[in-house]
This record gives structure tokens, sequence and C-alpha cells, in this order.
């Protein structure tokens, strides 16, 4: 039961994480921005919560901040990105399936790059996630929405790859050294952009909220799941993960009143056991 916990604590963050997003998104916030402010805010929590383990920051090597570096332009930068943009135009309950379709993305570039073959579980699950999306897709869906759907998959598609490259370092490294530097090339990926034209918000609120939101979705989330791949391994934590959505799903309908309609709710709950199933 014990080994559980980090993966229980990683569904937990990951899943009430984009309610936070949603709020700011709202407000009409630059995506980017937004994503930079949270960047700032994260970065000193983790710092101080890894405070007696800092050493361990500066034990890696020039092939280890390259991949760190990969991962924070797919994961965070690009991924988290595309995710905010699409919180614009749809829905919290569809932006959070749609976007953790990266589930079954992995196995095809495991595939790929590395000729490994995946279970049938794959196959059954693709079923579930294709059939559950069918249903999302409303026939009078406008333009906006159709763009917001179209943003939450392409994060899907970095999300994978950031996973992907995670998996590769993890073996070379530590849950804070990731966690950490995944944060850093964040922050200097996307301060050009952020810092280009007009001024971030000045509103303490939308930092707060932001920050409070990245704590759980780049900061402890990522920590627990790291830890949890360590202690219940890949399998265990993947499906954990890979059920956060429902958690978005369900706190969006009940704290923004988003539509209830039964397609939609079939919808959410297809994806959501496709997702699960693909980590078996």
């Amino acid at each position: 039961m014990e080994d559980l916990l980090f993966p229980l604590l990683a569904m937990v963050s990951f899943g009430i994480s984009p309610i936070f997003y949603k709020t700011i998104m709202n407000r009409g916030i630059n995506p980017l921005k937004a994503n930079f402010i949270r960047a700032l805010m994260v970065l000193p929590m983790m710092l101080i919560l890894f405070l007696f383990s800092l050493k361990s920051l500066l034990d890696v090597n020039s092939n280890n901040i390259l991949m760190f570096a990969l991962i924070a332009l797919f994961g965070p930068v690009l991924g988290d990105s595309l995710y905010f943009f699409s919180l614009r135009y749809i829905d919290v309950s569809l932006t959070a399936p749609l976007s953790s379709v990266y589930s079954l993305l992995i196995p095809i570039w495991m595939l790929i790059f590395f000729n490994i073959y995946s279970s049938m579980f794959i196959f059954i699950s693709a079923i579930f996630v294709i059939f559950g999306i069918f249903l999302i897709q409303e026939r009078k869906m406008s333009i906006s929405q159709k763009r917001g759907v179209i943003f939450a998959l392409l994060s899907a598609v970095f999300y994978s790859i950031a996973i992907l490259f995670m998996g590769i370092v993890m073996t070379k490294s530590n849950a804070e050294s990731i966690t950490i530097y995944r944060i850093i090339f964040q922050i200097i990926f996307l301060a050009p952009i952020s810092l280009r034209g007009s001024r971030l918000p000045t509103d303490p609120r939308v930092w707060l909220i932001m920050g409070i939101g990245g704590f759980f979705g780049i900061g402890i989330g990522i920590v627990f799941m790291l830890y949890g791949i360590q202690t219940a391994g890949v399998a265990i934590t993947g499906i954990f993960s890979s059920a956060s959505p429902l958690i978005t799903s369900l706190l969006g309908i009940l704290i923004y009143r988003e539509a209830r309609d039964i397609k939609k709710i079939l919808g959410i709950i297809l994806i959501g056991i496709g997702l699960i199933i693909s980590s078996f």
C-alpha cells in the first residue's frame, strides 16, 4: 500500500493543477506569459523544498544538461503552452483528457526509435480513446473550439516526447535535478518571448494562482511522479497519472459549471478508461 502513495499523490496533483490554470486563462492572460510566470513562481518553491539536496544539482554532466533542456522544451514550454492555449477555447474538462492521450503516443515513439513493441492493451486503449474523442467532438463546434481541440492534441504529442526523454535520463539522474533543471530551462526558453512587447501582468492574484497551480503541476507533481516510478514502477505510476484527467474533468464541471451532457461525460469516461488500459 505504501508503494502507491507517490503515484496517488501525483494523480491528485496533476488532476487539480489545471483548475488554477483555467482560472487565469478565463481572464484573457497571454498563455506564454502565464507559463513564464508559473515557472518564476515555482522555481524558488522547489529550491527551498530541495534545500538539503542542492549539491546534487551540480553533479550533472553535459549530456544530462542537454536532456534536461529537451525535456523542458517539449514538456513545460511547448506542451504546456499549447495546453494553456487550448484552455482559452474549450472547457478544462475536455482539454485534460485530450492532452493526456500522450500515453498512447509513447509506445509509438518506442517502436519507431527503439524497436520496442507494446502489448495489445495499447490497441484496445486506442479504441476507447478514439471513440471517446468522437463523442466529445460535437458536430456544431465553432472554429475556436476546434482550435482548442487541436491545441490539446498537439500538447499530447509534445508531452509524449518529453516523457520519453525523461525516461531515458532518469537512469542517470535524480528526481530533484530533473525537476529543478526542467523549470530553469523553461524560464530560459520562455523569457525572450514573455518579456518582449507588452508587460507581464501586475495583478498579484495572477502570480499567486499560477504559482499554486504550478507547484502542483510542474513542481511537486513531477517529484511525486518520479518517486512513484522509482517505488511502484512505471506501469502503476502510469495508471494513476493517466487517471488524473478524470479528476480535472469532474472539478471543471463542478467548479466552472461546464456543460455536462451525456455524450460529453461518456466521452470523457471512455478516454479515461483508454488511458488507464494503456498503462498495463
